[in-house]
């Protein structure tokens, strides 16, 4: 199979790229092929691993410093960003050229902006993994999922840990018990 990763427009720290790295190189080691797009202005952008590393121009991150002007704007700023990257990523998820594009680090308002965006209808299978749920989240992670119920393309997995279950019965919504997120993406991928 080949798979498009999207890093997003947020990538905090270099742990984050890690962990998208080394999804891309179970994937790798799995026999897949995979591309990683990035943002334009990717902070975190590596060709680890012997990667395709594509920039999504047009696509920024958003600036998530904590500053009184920023805070009162971040959520339009996110909303324009993610509707940015998924107008690219339309355009990347053309039927013949990706299997599946996955979204490794996707965040509640992923789903929030995808329920208002054409890409649901989109034929290539769209793979989120929901990570850093708070408790707080899972009740809006939960609507979000059920306006995108009927999508068969959208596929969502939330990993499961130690201090946050996610407990909102969405039967889109998978549950991942194991750290082995690349065979669960290629699973989810395929069904």
């Amino acid at each position: 199979m080949k798979f498009a990763i999207v890093e997003g427009t947020v990538i905090f720290n270099k742990e984050q790229k890690q962990e998208i790295d080394q999804i891309a190189g179970d994937l790798i080691n799995m026999g897949h092929e995979v591309e990683v797009f990035v943002a334009e202005d990717s902070k975190f952008c590596s060709t680890a691993n012997g990667l395709v590393v594509n920039k999504l121009s047009g696509v920024f991150s958003y600036n998530t410093e904590k500053t009184i002007l920023n805070s009162l704007f971040v959520s339009v700023k996110r909303e324009l960003s993610l509707r940015s990257l998924y107008n690219k990523v339309m355009q990347i998820a053309k039927p013949n050229r990706f299997d599946a594009v996955v979204f490794p680090e996707a965040t509640c308002s992923y789903m929030r902006v995808l329920s208002m965006h054409e890409l649901k209808r989109g034929q290539v299978p769209m793979v989120f993994i929901i990570q850093g749920l708070v408790p707080r989240d899972c009740k809006n992670l939960g609507s979000y999922s059920d306006r995108l119920l009927l999508k068969t393309n959208i596929r969502i997995a939330v990993p499961r840990s130690g201090k946050y279950g996610f407990e909102v019965a969405v039967p889109n919504i998978e549950l991942i018990y194991s750290r082995k997120l690349a065979e669960h993406i290629v699973t989810l991928a395929t069904d």
